[in-house]
């Protein structure tokens, strides 16, 4: 869900400024929509809905719905839309009656095109049909009548794609992390993983907070008292913590975090004040111009970057989410990574350190 989150979000301004264009009027506003709209991580069902993504404020004072599709590969035989996002069924009828207050809005990222569609477009041009990834039927439209549609999107679009491409990377870069981390804990939780067994005792170590709330989440489970624990964890926060302490510090925060039912006022303000020392943190731990992070003598550049972006990643989750949820007074995250001084040029350094 967050890949899906990632690109939305960064075609936003794109989107408005096509649309801006199209009714010659900037005063256009393009917002994301739907239930993920200011939650994109996925960790409710609250969040999954079908509204569409977008939603733009036209100069006449109306809405207009977009709903967003990309594809990586254009080289294939058919295009296809969801049935529930083309129209709805008409009682009594095997037909559907298409969405008139929306279109769909395709990039194609290989040829840097896009397109707008409109619901009856694809139910004229598009054959229901099974799709086998998606395992149901949806509307197919052939390649040849759907490429036809689109314009090239010029230097501003490649730009909006290539940033994507770099914060997927990023995203996929910092899911490492999380995999060494099983493989390092396997062994030493093994007999408890096993046994099903449930840990109560508080930890009184970063570290042994950090592999406690590790193994409860591998057996999935939770503590008894988590706000309890949320509050004994931020004080574990320390402004000279190494790399390696600060992402496990925001993955106990963020596991502990999302275990609360209901934070009362002094464990939001507990947590407010641990996140933003965290902000702070990471704008200090930027290194140079490469995108690197920095290290110590001990640690490698690369695991350094690795350990802070992973760190990022669930900060930026648990800022919405507090935002959203209790109000926290902190800037919200509009651009997945943006907490980073130069995403691109943090993904830049990591595929060049794996070449």
């Amino acid at each position: 869900m967050k890949k899906k989150g990632i690109a939305e979000l960064e075609f936003i301004p794109y989107l408005q400024d096509l649309l801006q264009e199209r009714y010659e009027d900037n005063s256009v506003v393009v917002k994301k929509s739907g239930g993920d709209a200011l939650l994109w991580f996925g960790r409710t069902s609250k969040q999954v809905t079908r509204e569409p993504d977008y939603v733009a404020q036209l100069p006449d004072g109306t809405q207009q719905l977009y709903e967003f599709q990309i594809a990586e590969d254009s080289d294939i035989n058919y295009f296809d839309f969801k049935v529930s996002k083309v129209g709805k069924k008409i009682r009594g009828k095997d037909e559907r009656r298409p969405h008139l207050d929306r279109e769909f809005f395709y990039i194609l990222r290989d040829r840097g095109e896009y397109a707008f569609f409109t619901p009856k477009w694809v139910l004229r041009n598009g054959r229901y049909g099974f799709v086998q990834a998606w395992r149901v039927s949806a509307y197919r439209v052939p390649r040849g009548k759907f490429l036809k549609q689109f314009k090239s999107g010029g230097g501003k679009l490649e730009r909006v794609i290539d940033i994507v491409k770099d914060k997927r990377t990023l995203l996929e870069f910092q899911e490492e992390f999380m995999d060494k981390e099983v493989t390092r804990l396997a062994r030493k939780f093994q007999q408890v993983v096993d046994d099903k067994k449930l840990v109560e005792v508080v930890p009184n170590s970063l570290k042994g907070f950090y592999e406690i709330c590790f193994l409860l989440d591998r057996i999935g489970r939770g503590p008894s008292a988590p706000s309890v624990w949320l509050v004994y964890l931020t004080s574990f926060y320390r402004d000279d913590m190494t790399r390696l302490e600060f992402a496990r510090f925001m993955y106990a925060l963020d596991f502990v975090y999302f275990k609360c039912l209901q934070l009362t006022r002094n464990e939001v303000a507990a947590c407010s004040k641990a996140l933003e020392s965290a902000l702070r943190y990471v704008r200090r731990q930027a290194s140079g111009s490469n995108g690197s992070f920095r290290a110590s003598p001990r640690e490698s550049a690369v695991e350094a970057t690795r350990r802070m972006v992973f760190g990022v990643n669930l900060l930026e989750d648990l800022i919405q989410d507090a935002i959203v949820e209790y109000g926290m007074p902190l800037k919200p995250i509009e651009s997945i990574f943006q907490t980073i001084r130069d995403p691109r040029a943090t993904a830049g350094y990591i595929r060049r350190a794996a070449s």
